[in-house]
């Protein structure tokens, strides 16, 4: 690889907030000696790290030759803007800093029990309908159609997948979504791997017997695992 830095972003199934080991960007750079860029962040919504990716490449003057690699978020994850206390600590942005009376954006699970107290009652109204996807999806391809769009603009490489649980979501069944250019765009693009039929939770399951309950996040040694098969996978991608 001639990468000169590979950005990874994604939530928790990418990050290292919670491990108490290395996770499968720190094992990428072990096996490529190519430096990563960690910005996955627990709880992160796909907006986050749509968002955060864009400000990274916007730091960059044309120089680099990095990668990106993006394990994206539950589709149905949205944020809102969140003035409460709290929660800065949980979700940190950029504009914010250290100052906590600032507000910041917020993945609106953070507003669900035990912090539900720590929300108003216009920002519980946005709770959404678990089984409403058309505008999540909808808003969901236009976001990644954009930034694969930059990122190719920039002559910059990039792998996507779905850390998060989206195989309950088919997109057959939703024949508005399917029919958008920019859906079908994505769908045919094979740096988008399975993003409907794959995640790291399904993966986990069955390759790592050491991943936590219910959620299935990675062990040590499954993080481990996991950056060999993705980079045997982006080498497959080409």
């Amino acid at each position: 690889m001639s990468y000169d830095r590979i950005l990874i972003n994604g939530d928790s199934y990418s990050a290292q907030e919670g491990c108490d080991g290395p996770v499968w960007a720190d094992y990428i750079t072990d096996k490529t000696g190519i430096p990563t860029i960690n910005q996955a962040f627990m709880g992160s919504s796909n907006q986050r790290i749509t968002r955060s990716t864009l400000e990274y490449l916007d730091l960059l003057d044309g120089a680099e030759n990095p990668l990106v690699i993006i394990g994206w978020s539950f589709i149905r994850r949205i944020e809102i803007w969140h003035y409460g206390l709290g929660l800065e600590h949980r979700m940190p942005d950029r504009l914010s800093g250290d100052d906590v009376s600032k507000p910041r954006m917020c993945t609106l699970e953070w507003l669900l029990p035990p912090y539900e107290d720590l929300a108003t009652m216009e920002q519980k109204a946005l709770l959404p309908d678990p089984k409403e996807v058309h505008k999540a999806l909808t808003d969901f391809y236009t976001s990644v159609y954009m930034l694969a769009h930059t990122l190719e603009a920039k002559g910059i490489d990039y792998l996507f997948f779905s850390g998060a649980n989206n195989t309950d979501i088919t997109l057959q069944a939703f024949p508005y979504v399917t029919g958008l250019s920019q859906v079908q765009w994505c769908d045919r693009n094979p740096k988008f791997y399975q993003m409907h039929d794959f995640c790291v939770q399904d993966w986990a399951l069955a390759n790592d017997p050491e991943c936590t309950a219910v959620t299935n996040h990675l062990s040590t040694q499954g993080h481990e695992k996991f950056s060999a098969f993705l980079l045997d996978l982006f080498l497959e991608k080409g």
